[in-house]
């Protein structure tokens, strides 16, 4: 199995990842569409920032982190709130202090 560095999906040989390279919506730019798939990428990177940051990430930071406009940014956060997402980031960040409060 090999996996396009993309998108992330995974395919049983070379030959089939290739064919899906000339196609493949995270290559192209297709993704940046503001579907779904790309506000789902978006709330994985999101979390990591959180978990790693252990605290809120600014709008500005993401932005520039991800390479998104402002636009993007506030569909994201409609997406978010929308679909009852929003209550992760508050989840995230609790955990990690809970995380490093258990180490001390």
């Amino acid at each position: 199995m090999i996996q396009c560095l993309y998108c992330g999906r995974w395919f049983k040989n070379k030959q089939a990842l290739r064919a899906h390279l000339k196609h493949c919506p995270a290559k192209t730019g297709k993704i940046l569409n503001d579907g779904e798939e790309f506000l789902k990428l978006l709330l994985a990177e999101y979390i990591i920032m959180l978990f790693k940051k252990g605290k809120a990430v600014s709008g500005t930071e993401f932005i520039q982190k991800v390479g998104i406009t402002e636009d993007q940014l506030l569909k994201f956060v409609n997406w978010m709130e929308r679909n009852r997402y929003d209550e992760i980031p508050k989840l995230v960040v609790k955990a990690r202090k809970t995380k490093s409060t258990t180490k001390a």
